[in-house]
């Protein structure tokens, strides 16, 4: 029987993104028919990243985001939140709940090409 390694602390996983960003506003301002083929393609994109990522199941996880984009900060929650719910679904945490996500961390850079985003999962075990 094999055992998995141990995951330290404070380990840090990292994805990039380079694409479409859903805002917040888009989802607010279009109907549900025209968005949801946008949200698939984005949730399936996200889901292979995080697959060929190799992230260990983590107990918990502080998320930071690198962007640049035309969008302010709180318009690139939407996409983000799409990007946990793939970290649940791909069974790298058991729930994008407060017990197990517990800080999110957006900052806008510059250094980035548009519509980059740069994921950096850090592991918390509590």
């Amino acid at each position: 029987m094999r055992r998995a390694s141990r995951i330290d602390k404070n380990q840090l996983f990292t994805i990039e993104y380079q694409g479409k960003i859903i805002s917040t506003n888009e989802l607010k301002s279009k109907n549900w028919r025209s968005i949801k083929p946008k949200i698939d393609a984005l949730k399936l994109e996200f889901f292979i990243l995080i697959k060929n990522a190799r992230i260990p199941k983590l107990d918990g996880i502080e998320l930071k985001v690198r962007y640049w984009s035309r969008h302010d900060c709180d318009n690139i929650t939407s996409t983000i939140k799409i990007f946990v719910d793939q970290l649940v679904k791909a069974g790298k945490i058991k729930d994008d709940n407060k017990n197990y996500w517990r800080k999110l961390t957006i900052e806008a850079d510059e250094t980035l090409k548009n519509n980059t985003l740069i994921f950096e999962i850090k592991n918390k075990i509590s």
